[in-house]
């Protein structure tokens, strides 16, 4: 006979949730955050293709970053954090002031 267990999620009190990019960051658990992301782990975080990372680094947009070498690129999470917060706006006209 086969027991099956039933696994259920951790819904812990008081964990305090922020909206980043339509990602949900555990403030609580900040330091489980990576401190750098490679550009495909972030394109992949913020759901985006690689290349508008690219882009941005060209134009001067998006979170800064850290030239390793020539071909390595990484992202500091606070970096990316601040520069999201930066992202909010209130109307489609705030967007573009």
């Amino acid at each position: 006979m086969t027991t099956s267990k039933k696994r259920t999620k951790d819904r812990s009190v008081g964990t305090s949730l922020k909206a980043s990019a339509g990602v949900l960051i555990d403030t609580n658990q900040s330091s489980n955050l990576p401190a750098f992301l490679s550009e495909s782990e972030l394109a992949n975080w913020l759901n985006i293709a690689s290349g508008t990372l690219r882009n941005w680094r060209v134009s001067g947009y998006g979170p800064s970053y850290c030239k390793i070498s020539k071909s390595v690129v990484r992202y500091p999470m606070k970096a990316v954090l601040e520069w999201l917060e930066g992202c909010h706006v209130r109307n489609t006209s705030e967007a573009y002031a």
